[in-house]
């Protein structure tokens, strides 16, 4: 007995010359299920970044391979492979999430979409044992199950079958599980080329770096902007090229060591919340190695907008309770020893304007959408005129909202 639940997505990250390869498998699924009166998927792609393939060197000190500021022997032109389908249930459990086990982070989750609020911490512990047979064994992935009561049980694949009671072998073969392990097999023969490991401090003073140059843009916004986002500029730093040299030098000359050791700080205050993010950047950052893989360096990146958000929170937290509005809309007012609380660049229409948020000596918080962008950094103490353009009310806070800043 094979049913489904809610429409998911799922995207593979995958060489052009296999996406004919990759449509033939969901051409395949698609025919099973047509012949069990199963709903089938749909498949969509996209450009990606290409990969790069090194001259990897095996460095017995680290206990994995070493290819940084090696030239690339050549790239892989690669693309976002996306499937569109239906989460899948074996009778009575959900199959809603996978288990991976990461050479430096031990066990990583992936929930499956439309799935949400699930704590995994539980069945992530000893992760390579199976709740069936209770084999502890070496699994490329392991299937968490939720029963109609909620318990999570963590099955391995071979066990599926016996576990439930359900024949998985014929029906199951038209499942995103199915269909996820074939894409898996595709998606492998590329990512495989690429064993590169890299310090977490070096991961974050790059990550650190590209923020302070280019803003912080996660992979979607990223995407939506047409520009990079800030795992991309990290990943881009390694290599040989006279432009990764260059981009590696840059980052790090950029970076504020005092940032990157205040954001090693915080991740060390971190403890699991529930959420798959927070779980796997503790789990990431946090490798007995010091090391992280090339697949997870964009998720440890972000850590830099992580404690961003937390340093913000703490400012506002300090500030919301006292600020006033100042000013009167129309005039010209003089701050000195503002501090630079947020910067965040926005989205639009027409332009990508930072909105920069400022608290004043007395406590007074002014925001200000500055249209041509700013080198300011947050934690900068500056002194400006500004024109007053009005009041605000945001989560609580009194906002005083300014336009023609001027750093004196």
């Amino acid at each position: 007995m094979i049913n489904t639940t809610e429409t998911t997505a799922v995207t593979y990250y995958i060489a052009r010359s296999d996406v004919n390869q990759a449509i033939e498998r969901v051409d395949k699924a698609n025919k099973r299920a047509t012949r069990i009166g199963q709903p089938g998927y749909t498949c969509q792609f996209t450009e990606a970044a290409p990969l790069p393939v090194y001259d990897e060197v095996f460095d017995g000190s680290i206990g994995g391979f070493v290819s940084r500021r090696i030239e690339p022997l050549y790239f892989i032109e690669m693309v976002d492979f996306t499937i569109m389908g239906l989460v899948p249930r074996l009778g009575d459990w959900e199959v809603i999430a996978l288990l991976e086990d990461d050479e430096h982070a031990g066990a990583v989750s992936r929930l499956f979409p439309g799935v949400t609020n699930v704590d995994l911490t539980s069945v992530k512990a000893d992760s390579m044992q199976c709740d069936h047979c209770h084999t502890n064994r070496s699994r490329i992935k392991t299937f968490v199950l939720r029963d109609k009561d909620d318990n999570l049980i963590k099955v391995g694949r071979n066990c599926l079958e016996l576990y439930t009671g359900i024949e998985v072998s014929g029906n199951f073969d038209v499942s995103a599980m199915k269909l996820s392990d074939e894409m898996d097999e595709i998606v492998s023969r590329a990512i495989g080329t690429c064993d590169l490991s890299a310090p977490v401090q070096e991961v974050l003073t790059l990550a650190v770096g590209a923020v302070k140059l280019h803003g912080w843009r996660s992979t979607a916004t990223a995407r939506d902007m047409g520009k990079a986002s800030t795992g991309d500029y990290v990943r881009g730093a390694y290599g040989r090229s006279s432009k990764s040299r260059q981009a590696y030098d840059d980052l790090t000359e950029a970076a504020d060591p005092a940032k990157v050791a205040a954001i090693i700080d915080y991740l060390g205050t971190l403890e699991g919340d529930g959420s798959e993010y927070l779980n796997n950047l503790i789990a990431c950052t946090r490798a007995p190695s010091g090391l992280v893989s090339w697949t997870n360096i964009g998720l440890v990146a972000s850590a830099v907008a992580s404690y961003d958000r937390f340093m913000e929170r703490q400012a506002r937290e300090a500030v919301v309770t006292k600020s006033e509005w100042v000013g009167t809309p129309g005039t010209r007012e003089r701050f000195e020893d503002v501090k630079i609380l947020d910067i965040r660049q926005l989205v639009g229409e027409w332009s990508n304007p930072d909105l920069v948020k400022m608290v004043t000596t007395t406590g007074a918080v002014l925001t200000w959408f500055a249209s041509k962008g700013t080198t300011w950094s947050v934690g900068d103490v500056v002194t400006i005129t500004v024109r007053i353009k009005g009041h605000s009310i945001y989560q609580g806070c009194k906002e005083t909202q300014v336009t023609h800043v001027k750093k004196m």
